[in-house]
């Protein structure tokens, strides 16, 4: 299987207050980022130990974000109140606003950025409705809660968040896999190539 990524390397939409970390390289040719609250990382209940790929500021505005191709799982949790859930954002053809000025305090969030070509290798359901869908994490991704979400609430730091999202991440990986190489995979690397040369 091809690595896209060294092909096409989306600038990926940054909400406000995120910063970006590279995944592992085995992960890299699948996923574009993990990203989390810089506010988070500045009050030290996060690390940043990884590779840092682009960080913005704060801000309480609402903001527009432009579609990137690449599609997220976000993870919700206050600590507080012992409460979490996540969001899959599908792939999106026009932009949107976030709601970032009413968001309440104290929650930690913690993303995974896909590209992609890569979603369908980690989801449970197929991904045909996936435009410009915000919808429960569990719609597409039904064992997400029990295999990573409860891992992500006990991290202490951002990188632990990160080293649990890359073994479930990989783990899944591995048995999507096995049946040999991914055709899709395949056919968008050959639309690059041809793009890169016409």
């Amino acid at each position: 299987m091809y690595d896209l990524s060294e092909l096409y390397y989306p600038i990926t939409a940054n909400p406000a207050g995120a910063s970006e970390f590279l995944p592992c390289r085995a992960l890299r040719p699948y996923i574009r980022c993990f990203w989390g609250s810089a506010a988070l990382q500045q009050a030290g209940a996060f690390e940043p130990m990884t590779p840092l790929v682009g960080q913005v500021s704060l801000t309480q505005e609402p903001e527009v974000i432009i579609p990137d191709t690449c599609m997220d799982i976000i993870w919700e949790w206050d600590a507080a109140a012992g409460e979490a859930g996540g969001v899959f954002c599908g792939i999106n053809d026009a932009p949107f606003e976030t709601g970032q000025a009413g968001q309440p305090t104290g929650k930690l969030y913690f993303a995974i950025r896909f590209h992609f070509w890569a979603v369908h290798l980690f989801a449970d359901e197929h991904l045909r409705d996936v435009l410009n869908v915000h919808v429960p994490v569990e719609h597409y991704f039904g064992s997400f809660r029990k295999e990573l979400g409860h891992r992500l609430q006990a991290s202490r730091t951002f990188t632990d968040c990160i080293a649990a999202a890359e073994n479930y991440l990989l783990s899944r990986l591995d048995r999507r896999t096995r049946g040999g190489p991914d055709s899709m995979m395949n056919a968008v690397y050959s639309i690059l190539q041809a793009e890169r040369r016409g």
